[in-house]
C-alpha cells in the first residue's frame, strides 16, 4: 500500500540541514535568499514557520507536506491552528 505524505514520518532536523548542504545550501544561506530574518529556518526545523518552511522545501525541491506531514494536509494546505504538539515542550516566556 502506498505512503501518502500524512502517513509518513517528518524529516528529522539534521537531514533536512544535511540536504541543504547537499546542495551547497546552509539555514542561514536560505534565510538570505528569501530575505527571511536570520534564524528563522532554524526556527522552522522545530517549530512551525509558514515561510521558512516554504524556503526549505523550495531550495530541496520538495513540497513541504513531505518534509513536515504533521504540519500539513496530504493535500498540501497547511493545518490551521497548527496543532500542540508541534511546537514541543519548549517553556515559554
Amino acid at each position: 500500500m502506498p505512503h501518502t505524505p500524512s502517513s509518513q514520518p517528518p524529516f528529522h532536523p539534521a537531514d533536512i540541514a544535511a540536504a541543504l548542504r547537499k546542495k551547497g545550501h546552509t539555514l542561514r544561506n536560505v534565510d538570505r535568499l528569501h530575505d527571511l530574518p536570520l534564524g528563522a529556518c532554524s526556527t522552522a526545523l522545530t517549530r512551525p514557520y509558514h515561510r521558512a518552511e516554504a524556503a526549505i522545501a523550495e531550495t530541496l525541491d520538495l513540497p513541504p507536506q513531505i518534509i513536515w506531514p504533521q504540519r500539513y494536509y496530504a493535500t498540501g494546505r497547511r493545518r490551521k491552528p497548527q496543532p500542540a504538539s508541534n511546537y514541543g515542550n519548549q517553556a515559554r516566556a
